[in-house]
């Protein structure tokens, strides 16, 4: 290999890890937003869960503290006349269970038992001092409650509880409750993300009833499909703190959001999950990384270029005529004619020196030349 092959390669190759560097520090770089980035967008889609819970729960409870003025139903409650409730609400009712999502619309006497469900007319008279802690609140507070409850027949809902009263007596409580499916739709239009509601049978009242295991199940969702794979993925967990991971499904990346799902008393009972479509952020940074890497292979292409026009133009051709002018020199007793150089300083220097020895060595050889000097 020649000299300036070998010194074109060492530089080519000095100058592609200089380049290399640089891209490996602009991939970690982009790495990092990218990270920043999938970070960013599910604490927003977990910002937009919480606050959609929020809402949702203060309007169940604002509709139900208007009902609970109307003096119809102050008067039929405190005959305890279901049927009179029944007939009052009962357009009221279909229509926001078409229209809003309202899934249950129910009253309880001031001793705590079922006067009316309008969403299950065939039973009444139900305890629920001892299943009902949404209820028993708002009875025992004069006051109007709010929040997710399980009832004790699995619906789970976004429930609002206001007291009645006649003149100064309290005669019971009106509950209305939304189902979550418009609360998934909102969130997923304003984040993009799909929407999922799981609850545990370990965390709830229901967990006997499994046989004391706990269970995972899915109760509403913007995409079954994809949430039957999010619960089986591995970082796939309930917990109290905000969980964040990812998810590879089929060839997509999904990054996972899960807030815990608290009921009205504060307890765990499932989990609200996010899944966010990350597979075009993860496809921007490999279009990067590609294009870091075509960068640095080129770049040691062209320094290799580069390096070794400007050895041949600005040494090894000048360095090649004075290797020539000194081999002629060696082979002739008469100076020849010295080349011209306009390469470095170096190589003039080197070829006025040769000049010189050359022109000394043919005085020394001329006899005419030596005599002359004796005399």
């Amino acid at each position: 290999m020649a000299f300036s092959t070998r010194l074109s390669l060492i530089l080519a190759a000095v100058l592609a890890a200089l380049l290399s560097t640089l891209s490996a520090l602009a991939l970690l770089a982009a790495q990092r937003d990218l990270v920043a980035r999938q970070r960013s967008e599910l604490n927003t889609v977990g910002v937009l869960l919480r606050t959609a819970l929020d809402r949702s729960s203060a309007y169940a409870l604002i509709e139900v503290e208007a009902m609970a003025r109307q003096n119809e139903l102050r008067e039929a409650m405190a005959s305890s006349n279901g049927q009179a409730v029944l007939d009052r609400f009962r357009e009221t009712f279909g229509f926001l269970r078409a229209e809003a999502g309202l899934e249950i619309m129910q009253f309880q006497t001031a001793g705590l038992r079922t006067l009316i469900r309008l969403h299950d007319p065939s039973r009444s008279n139900d305890d629920v001092s001892a299943i009902r802690p949404i209820v028993v609140a708002a009875n025992r507070s004069r006051r109007g409650q709010r929040g997710i409850e399980i009832g004790p027949t699995g619906i789970l809902a976004l429930r609002g509880v206001a007291p009645v009263h006649r003149g100064g007596e309290f005669v019971g409580t009106a509950e209305i409750g939304f189902d979550l499916r418009s609360l998934l739709q909102s969130v997923k239009i304003g984040s993009g993300a799909e929407i999922g509601i799981f609850v545990s049978t370990a965390m709830t009242q229901h967990a006997g009833k499994a046989g004391g295991g706990d269970e995972v199940q899915l109760k509403d969702s913007t995409d079954s499909r994809l949430f039957a794979s999010v619960a089986n993925a591995a970082g796939f967990r309930l917990g109290r703190d905000s969980v964040q991971f990812e998810a590879t499904i089929g060839p997509d990346r999904w990054g996972v959001v899960i807030e815990p799902l608290l009921d009205f008393s504060g307890r765990m009972i499932g989990g609200m999950v996010g899944a966010k479509d990350f597979s075009a952020l993860h496809a921007a940074y490999r279009r990067d990384a590609l294009i870091f890497g075509f960068v640095a292979l080129a770049g040691a292409i062209i320094a290799f270029s580069v390096v070794m026009v400007s050895l041949r133009a600005f040494i090894l051709g000048p360095l090649q005529m004075v290797v020539d002018y000194a081999e002629k020199l060696e082979a002739s007793l008469t100076p020849p004619e010295p080349p011209k150089l306009g390469g470095a300083r170096e190589l003039r220097r080197a070829l006025t020196a040769f000049d010189s020895l050359a022109n000394r060595r043919a005085d020394a050889a001329d006899p005419a030349k030596s005599q002359g000097a004796s005399a």
